[in-house]
């Protein structure tokens, strides 16, 4: 069965469906929406996305353990959601879904470090964007290739291409992992 609102599959996750179906209408009024409110709408939907299917693995997982285990898991839950390297560290290592290194996963990173160089650096690279050298000459190099994005004396300038790219990186990461989820969370 195909949804008539995202063109997919069925989706493993209600919270995958309401994302897709989201980052179509940003899709469709794409000319009517400032830049960087495509670049942090994206990004949210798919950290929104991330951390449901944390929320449900664990929910299920948590089906099947003791008292130690249980406890252990109510001391590190928050953990879980405070970064994207904490998000895609407990996905990939603690329940085997995805993975850190997919194009995907990278291209959604390159996303929300233009979302934070937008929230926090107020459209400029941040302190930690710029903290290291070559680190910076690498964010700056897979900004540009992969979302149509110069940085120029620290301030970054999107293309005209940029919220298009950033809307197709987050629905491609949402479809991604919904897939590599799907045996997951299978009943």
């Amino acid at each position: 069965m195909t949804d008539e609102h995202t063109g997919n599959a069925d989706v493993a996750t209600l919270q995958a469906n309401l994302g897709l179906r989201k980052l179509a209408l940003l899709a469709a009024t794409l000319n009517e929406q400032q830049p960087e409110s495509v670049i942090i709408t994206s990004s949210t939907l798919a950290e929104a996305y991330v951390d449901e299917i944390l929320r449900r693995l664990v929910e299920l997982r948590s089906k099947a353990y003791g008292a130690f285990e249980l406890l252990m898991v109510k001391e590190v839950r928050d953990r879980f959601y405070v970064s994207w390297d904490e998000r895609l560290k407990w996905l990939t290592k603690g329940f085997q879904v995805g993975s850190q290194g997919s194009r995907v996963v990278q291209e959604l990173r390159l996303l929300v470090e233009l979302r934070n160089s937008i929230i926090h650096g107020g459209g400029a690279l941040t302190q930690m964007q710029t903290g290291k050298l070559q680190a910076q000459l690498a964010l700056e190099r897979d900004l540009r290739r992969v979302l149509s994005v110069e940085v120029e004396g620290g301030r970054v300038a999107m293309g005209s291409d940029t919220p298009r790219l950033a809307v197709l990186i987050a629905r491609a990461f949402i479809l991604d992992l919904d897939s590599a989820a799907r045996l997951q969370l299978a009943p």
